[in-house]
């Protein structure tokens, strides 16, 4: 369990180590590009270093404005808490350049693109103004910054978001959606912060527009309105900032909101075994690099307490969180009125949104099964219903492909191509949308939890599909079972692809593929199927890989002998040495003393 001074002292090493650097380093990850800046930063540029697949400027400041907020919010810290008079004239410098930018809306990218690198960067100087350390001039000089920023988006805001009076107006809107996504929403939370602090003229029309936003993106949640809990948990992270300037009984509004809560389900519901900070990578999503997610949660326990995120809190390692999120745990901890005993989850199946959630538990041995379940229509969700990942002992072991790749290469292809998810490719064609007619949960026993879905709908006419329903079993800690339904007018091609994760390899013995880690003497999982024996041949690195291994197998449905009649293809993953079989006797899958009802969810 993490503690308070753990929380200090990792900001305190970032921000020794910052003190003595004079460069900028920016990991821009998502291209494989890693750039540096002569410090202070004057403005946010954009160099010109080609990348393969931009016909305009790559959007570089938003990964400049997260490397330059962490700096400065690091010194700035260490500067408040400890009086560092290094950290706070590092910080200084830094803040004073930023104060004086010829402008924070850098528009020779994307136009909604820049709208984020300007919420970093307003942000930083929000947090800025509220130190104690800064002296008089320096406070001026933040609150001038905070005003002209103010000034140059609320035309653009005003624009996005000024003709819708209430939330009733922006949900009726058609494709209410596009009105909400995490860039534009964000721009809009982070003026309106700085409206308050700059006591800006509009500072009452920019918090009346956020209410509607946030009040209308709670509501569009019920219809399935998603971006993942990378995206989710980055517009939740401004929120938070957002609702900390809200009177209390406004913010409890918000709070109160049945759908308020979906984004600590997903954190906690989607991390690994082993590891609350790595979450399932099913879309868009990037545990390491977009921590966001948990920033929100750490503010939203520092306004208000509640012991389920305190669990969750205390359980993320804090080496892999951002300085706001460590700023406040420590914040949240050291206030003895919002001490709560951290509680546990009590529930394993969960419904994330946009995935369903099968799970023994949280711990290192526990195994955890998230299966792609949406119907958003929101881009950073993919077309992968019925894909899952498995994880245990700190890993997703069957892996997804992960984000979208950027740059148009082959890895993009990898990210979102045919082979990118593990529900089947049905005569040559994967799944063009999202849409479900069956999506449901049961625990039959204490030990076995299901997750069922129709994926009919999410492929096109040309495959052929009469009807395609994949259900999945968790077994205990012992066994996932997956059982596809497939009936089609044409069967001509059947294609399954396994990713394994990236650290990991695989060997095949006797007809079943193991997957194996560096640092674990015995294999992490045994794939097998009661209807085929896999060869070596079929381990594959496919094109563009970001380095998973690949368990592909192409069958010919017409020789394939078991549970033909039925339309039934069986996967059987196991978690031990003994190696399971899987029989059916016509109504049901048998594996050791598991008796499950193939024809359950009908």
């Amino acid at each position: 369990m993490t503690t308070e001074r753990a929380w200090e002292q990792e900001i305190v090493r970032r921000a020794n180590a910052f003190k003595g650097r004079r460069h900028l380093f920016v990991d821009f990850y998502r291209i494989r590009h890693r750039l540096v800046w002569p410090l202070p930063i004057r403005v946010l540029d954009h160099p010109a270093v080609p990348v393969r697949g931009f016909s305009a400027a790559y959007p570089w400041a938003i990964w400049m404005s997260w490397a330059l907020e962490e700096r400065i919010s690091a010194l700035g810290l260490a500067a408040e808490w400890n009086a560092d008079t290094d950290a706070a004239a590092a910080a200084r410098i830094d803040l004073e350049a930023l104060c004086d930018w010829p402008g924070y809306l850098h528009t020779r990218c994307d136009a909604r693109r820049a709208y984020l690198a300007f919420a970093h960067s307003v942000r930083t100087m929000c947090v800025a103004a509220k130190w104690a350390w800064p002296d008089d001039a320096l406070r001026r000089a933040l609150h001038v910054g905070l005003g002209r920023a103010v000034d140059e988006m609320l035309p653009w805001s005003n624009r996005l978001h000024g003709t819708f009076s209430d939330r009733k107006t922006l949900i009726e809107a058609p494709e209410p959606h596009k009105h909400l996504h995490n860039i534009t929403l964000i721009a809009t939370l982070a003026t309106a912060c700085a409206a308050r602090l700059a006591d800006h003229p509009a500072a009452a029309r920019l918090d009346r527009r956020a209410k509607i936003l946030v009040g209308a993106l709670l509501t569009l949640r019920w219809r399935g309105v998603t971006e993942t809990v990378s995206y989710d948990g980055y517009v939740m992270d401004f929120v938070a900032d957002w609702l900390a300037g809200l009177p209390e009984e406004e913010r409890n509004v918000f709070f109160d909101h049945p759908r308020f809560g979906d984004t600590l389900v997903q954190s906690y519901g989607l991390a690994v075994p082993g590891d609350l900070v790595h979450v399932a990578e099913l879309g868009d999503v990037e545990p390491r690099e977009m921590p966001f997610h948990i920033s929100a949660q750490a503010k939203l326990q520092a306004l208000k307490p509640d012991p389920l995120r305190a669990w969750y809190l205390q359980g993320c390692d804090p080496r892999h969180l951002r300085v706001d999120a460590l700023a406040a745990l420590k914040q949240a901890a050291s206030d003895t009125a919002t001490t709560r005993q951290p509680v546990p989850p009590n529930q394993t199946i969960l419904d994330v949104n946009y995935a369903l959630v099968l799970r023994s538990g949280w711990e290192r041995a526990d195994v955890a099964v998230a299966v792609g379940a949406s119907k958003s229509p929101m881009g950073h969700v993919h077309c992968d219903n019925g894909s899952l990942v498995i994880g245990t002992r700190g890993r997703w072991v069957i892996d997804d492909a992960g984000y979208q790749q950027y740059l148009d290469t082959a890895e993009r292809q990898f990210t979102t191509g045919p082979q990118a998810h593990n529900a089947p490719v049905i005569n040559g064609f994967a799944q063009i949308s999202k849409r479900l007619t069956e999506r449901r949960l049961e625990q039959p026993a204490d030990d076995v939890r299901v997750a069922h879905l129709d994926l009919t709908p999410s492929y096109p006419a040309g495959a052929g599909i009469g009807r395609l329903a994949r259900t999945v079993w968790l077994l205990g800690r012992e066994h996932v079972v997956v059982c596809d339904h497939l009936t089609a007018s044409v069967l001509q091609s059947l294609r399954y692809t396994w990713h394994g994760h990236r650290d990991c390899g695989w060997l095949v013995e006797n007809g079943v593929a193991s997957l194996h880690a560096p640092d674990e003497a015995e294999p992490l999982i045994f794939v097998s199927s009661p209807q085929l024996a896999f060869e070596a041949s079929q381990i594959t690195r496919l094109r563009g890989s970001r380095g998973q291994m690949s368990l592909t197998v192409d069958i010919e449905p017409e020789k394939m002998p078991a549970f033909r009649d039925v339309g039934l293809i069986a996967w059987l993953f196991s978690f031990r040495e003994a190696r399971a079989k899987i029989t059916f006797d016509g109504s049901c899958l048998s594996i050791d003393h598991y008796r499950l009802d193939a024809s359950m969810f009908g």
